[in-house]
């Protein structure tokens, strides 16, 4: 339920309720002693997906390399592709706002993967950052 009210919060641009919303759920996915509980893995990253949302729309980049991190390196949850998708599309921006060409260009093409594999419309788009940057690195190695 809190998860949908976050969702709601995102898409109206209410950062700061949603804000509260996620400490919420991120502390109910740790255990007493503040870890992430990795036995409650795919909770944990359906909120760390709705966090990344968050931090590469405000472009709070180090925040978002950590959750990133974070996100990826679970390894206990069964993610509906949508979410993996979402990880990697910001994944994607995180690494192109970094100049980090190859890494950008990966993460958009396992999101359109994910996103293709989900029947979500959002593949498409991912598939022109794969193309604009694949364009872009061919024309910077010509030069």
């Amino acid at each position: 339920m809190n998860l949908k009210l976050c969702k709601i919060w995102f898409r109206m641009r209410e950062y700061g309720r949603m804000s509260k919303i996620l400490g919420e759920l991120h502390k109910s996915c740790q255990k007493e002693d503040g870890r992430d509980d990795q036995k409650k893995g795919t909770q944990l990253l359906e909120v760390y997906a709705i966090e990344i949302q968050l931090y590469t729309k405000t472009k709070n980049n180090k925040k978002l390399k950590e959750l990133y991190k974070k996100a990826l390196s679970i390894k206990s949850a069964i993610p509906h592709p949508n979410m993996r998708g979402i990880i990697h599309k910001c994944g994607g921006k995180m690494h192109m706002a970094e100049g980090q060409w190859g890494e950008a260009a990966t993460d958009f093409f396992e999101a359109f993967k994910n996103y293709d594999e989900a029947r979500n419309q959002r593949h498409i788009q991912c598939l022109k950052y794969v193309c604009k940057l694949f364009s872009s690195l061919a024309s910077l190695h010509v030069s």
